[in-house]
């Protein structure tokens, strides 16, 4: 049995249950990394942060032409 058919052979209440148990969940650990990190000494350093700044690409404007929505792309800086 599949995964996806042994969610759906589950009551409405339990995969309801389920589904707020695992936003909860989530919501936790959005909420105490932060805090975990910093006890255990695995924070990023303002180093490491621009190093990874550097990585995203960035965009410079959108334009709406003749041939449709183009995104112009500045790229890696």
């Amino acid at each position: 049995m599949s995964l996806w058919k042994s969610y759906t052979s589950l009551t409405s209440n339990t995969r309801l249950l389920l589904g707020l148990g695992i936003l909860a969940w989530g919501s936790a650990g959005l909420f105490f990394s932060e805090g975990v990190e910093s006890a255990m000494g695995m924070k990023a350093s303002e180093k490491e942060k621009q190093e990874v700044q550097e990585w995203i690409p960035r965009m410079l404007w959108l334009n709406w032409g003749a041939r449709g929505f183009t995104a112009l792309w500045e790229g890696f800086v």
